[in-house]
């Protein structure tokens, strides 16, 4: 059984450059942390390039996902460790920040997909499909435990992008999972990410969820622009948010925020919400909070106007102007 050389064998506890990785990596996630704060989630897309960039070539794609989970075992007494923790602290922290804005495997995938192109999968579908990474989460850290060395290095699709090269296999996943992005969002994330599964576990117990607010009124348009299907009549199922924002923006009430995970989650009076397109809207008065029993039509389009499900008259609900 092979066994890796301790750090202080490979010439000191920081080896392979880590803290320039450490420093971008983490400068990276407090601005996914800062962007998050400011609610500038409508400029994300744009921001996924920088971590493409950085993370991606400039690093070669550091934490790579079939790598890292295993090399946290082989490199415990290396910088790897406080590589690997910023993700961990993430996830803990707010959730799943690192695989919505700093990875760049995810980034990739998303800014490949094409709206239109869109094939959706069925939820309980994609829940099953989901399995499939905690199964190889499990796989490799019980295999990496019990031989003490790693397996499928650099086979995570677009790590052979990053490098510039890989074996014949690294590079056909690589193709494989490039065409499977523009009809699927992010399906190495969902499926397969064996990181994502991790931090997906974490999430469950981070400080501060996305959730509904004393405003919700189950209306489903958030349902409807959630990409991976976390959203079901306004409750949020942290483990699969990536923090993408759609749901935040779609809401016409603003019925969505980040709330400390011992408290139920509220929205003041008088604070206005930002919208879809970025316009501010005033919030609704008292009168014309709308009741449980509305319900948003947006089966086909989630940008139809608020109509109340038992009314007639095909009159919008009340918004304030």
């Amino acid at each position: 059984m092979a066994v890796e050389p301790s750090g202080l064998a490979r010439g000191g506890y920081f080896i392979h450059n880590q803290p320039v990785k450490i420093a971008i990596v983490g400068g990276l996630s407090l601005l996914a942390l800062g962007v998050l704060g400011a609610r500038g989630g409508r400029f994300r897309r744009w921001l996924l390039l920088v971590p493409i960039g950085l993370v991606g070539f400039y690093l070669g794609g550091v934490l790579c996902p079939l790598a890292s989970v295993q090399n946290i075992f082989l490199k415990w007494d290396t910088g790897y460790m406080l590589l690997f923790l910023i993700p961990v602290v993430l996830a803990l922290g707010v959730g799943r920040v690192f695989c919505g804005y700093v990875c760049p495997f995810g980034a990739v995938q998303e800014l490949l997909h094409v709206k239109r192109w869109e094939l959706r999968i069925p939820p309980r579908l994609r829940r099953t499909l989901g399995m499939i990474k905690y199964i190889v989460l499990v796989y490799l850290v019980v295999r990496v435990i019990g031989t003490g060395t790693g397996i499928w290095q650099g086979l995570t699709p677009f790590k052979a992008l990053f490098e510039w090269g890989g074996t014949p296999l690294a590079i056909a996943l690589t193709a494989a999972f490039a065409a499977l992005s523009l009809i699927l969002w992010r399906p190495f994330c969902e499926a397969f990410c064996p990181l994502g599964a991790l931090l997906s576990i974490l999430s469950r117990w981070s400080l501060f969820h996305l959730r509904s607010t004393n405003r919700c009124v189950s209306c489903g348009r958030c349902e409807a622009v959630c990409p991976t299907s976390a959203c079901v009549n306004g409750e949020i199922d942290v483990s699969r948010c990536f923090l993408c924002g759609r749901c935040v923006r779609a809401c016409p009430i603003g019925g969505l925020r980040l709330a400390p995970r011992w408290r139920a989650a509220t929205r003041p009076s008088g604070e206005h919400v930002v919208r879809e397109d970025g316009a501010v809207r005033a919030p609704l008065d008292p009168v014309e909070t709308p009741s449980p029993a509305c319900r948003i039509d947006c089966s086909e389009d989630p940008n139809k106007p608020y109509r109340h499900k038992e009314a007639n008259d095909g009159k919008p609900f009340p918004v304030a102007r």
